[in-house]
């Protein structure tokens, strides 16, 4: 494993990431199972 390297920081341009990310389908999905979750924890239902 000598040549393999860790970068802890976001590349300057993702193909699959976009500034309008929230735009799309798979953006909009991301975003719903988030507010669950997020909706859930505060109801105490979730670990």
């Amino acid at each position: 494993f000598n040549d393999v390297k860790i970068r802890s920081h976001p590349v300057a341009s993702d193909k699959n990431w976009s500034s309008l990310w929230w735009l799309t389908p798979w953006g909009w999905w991301l975003a719903m199972g988030e507010l669950m979750r997020i909706g859930l924890f505060a109801l105490g239902l979730s670990r």
